[in-house]
């Protein structure tokens, strides 16, 4: 058994290893013997499997309640904002963000997509209104068997 092999025994079966299968159980017990960095994956596992064992971390009692009350507090010496300015702003960038994506296309447009979408199709049948299927090799062209080999979900399967 090398480290690679090792190390994948330890994700599969844990840092016990007096629980894996023999074969397995005497291999890693002599790669352990004789490999430093075996014995530093198995800490690690080890310590993993402690990080994970521990108690949940719980918040002071009474701390979300503390939270609550600082946040709903308003200071009384600073002055309400005023919302005219912020959506002044607001309209400004809103209008900006607008001109940018506008396009001198009739319809004004949200996205790119919208756009992006109904140019592909009409390219996608330009292409195919001009292309020329006698210059194709048709007998090359065996659709059935790639039709076959796309469905067949076990070919990659070994």
């Amino acid at each position: 058994m090398d480290i690679v092999e090792f190390e994948d025994w330890l994700d599969r079966l844990g840092e016990d290893v007096s629980g894996w299968p023999d074969p397995q159980r005497d291999e890693a017990k002599a790669l352990l013997a004789q490999s430093a960095d075996a014995r530093a994956l198995l800490d690690e596992a080890r310590m993993l499997r402690g990080a994970l064992a521990a108690p949940a971390v719980r918040a002071p009692a009474g701390l979300a309640d503390r939270i609550l009350a600082q946040a709903s507090q308003t200071p009384a010496a600073a002055p309400a904002p005023s919302a005219a300015p912020k959506l002044a702003v607001e309209n400004v960038v809103r209008a900006a963000s607008r001109a940018r994506w506008r396009l001198p296309l009739p319809i004004d447009y949200r996205s790119r997509a919208a756009v992006l979408l109904p140019l592909c199709f009409i390219v996608g049948l330009l292409i195919g209104l001009f292309s020329h299927p006698e210059e194709a090799d048709l007998d090359q062209v065996d659709l059935p068997a790639y039709v076959a080999h796309v469905l067949d979900v076990a070919h990659g399967i070994d």
